[in-house]
């Protein structure tokens, strides 16, 4: 019987491990962005939540003063350690155009890049503060 609350132990601790090391990717959360374009700078809230098996992201742009908003569908979104990457298709005036993101995220800043056919778009951002 004495060696029984130790084996039990060990054992307990060993099936709770993993859900004590599971702990939410930096990439999770709200962030303030800024994409750097040809047109101008432009903001966005980006919000990455788990759901399900993975993760979804949702943007929520600020557009300047003038610029129509702009619907979006994003897809493929990918968490590996700090790093996140997705595809996001916006509908344009122009038609529609394909965006690949990847973004890393260190503390409580982030930064990547957007590419599309006209070339990649640096962005930096921070942590959304509660």
């Amino acid at each position: 019987m004495k060696l029984f609350a130790p084996i039990f132990a060990a054992i307990t601790l060993t099936m709770a491990a993993p859900a004590f090391a599971q702990e939410a990717p930096a990439v999770v959360g709200d962030w303030e962005t800024t994409m750097e374009t040809p047109m101008g700078n432009f903001t966005a809230t980006m919000t990455v939540v788990p759901e399900g098996e993975g993760y979804a992201v949702a943007m929520a742009e600020k557009m300047p003063e003038g610029m129509p908003a702009m619907e979006s569908a994003i897809s493929n979104v990918a968490v590996e350690g700090d790093t996140i990457k997705f595809d996001r298709t916006l509908t344009t005036e122009q038609g529609p155009m394909e965006l690949q993101y990847s973004f890393t995220a260190r503390g409580d800043a982030i930064f990547g890049e957007a590419n599309s056919a006209f070339g990649a778009m640096a962005i930096t951002g921070m942590r959304k503060g509660e």
